[in-house]
């Protein structure tokens, strides 16, 4: 099992590379995260409040059919390009990994 703060990075990578797409509301993160990973509200919720914090993102309100408004989150510019960079280390660190264990 993955430790805590190795499943909190990718899921705020996961998290910024949703946003980066459209903006969304935090079940929607959810429902979208739990179709490819186990993952729960309380988990994705505090990784969007610090997200919020570092101002990489910002809310606003929207009416829903379904009932009241829902809080969207959308990634600002200063979001984009932290998004870009983080992906970037993950990919690297991906591809090291990856020629780590295939090395005999």
């Amino acid at each position: 099992m993955l430790n805590k703060q190795f499943r909190n990075a990718f899921l705020r990578v996961g998290i910024l590379h949703l946003l980066s797409k459209n903006d969304m509301y935090g079940y929607d993160l959810v429902a979208k995260i739990g179709d490819f990973f186990e993952v729960t509200s309380g988990s994705v919720y505090p990784i969007l409040y610090k997200l919020s914090d570092e101002e990489l993102v910002e809310t606003y309100l929207q009416e829903s059919s379904e009932g009241g408004a829902r809080k969207y989150y959308k990634l600002n510019k200063k979001g984009i390009k932290t998004f870009k960079e983080e992906l970037k280390e993950w990919n690297g660190l991906i591809g090291k990994y990856q020629k780590f264990i295939q090395k005999k």
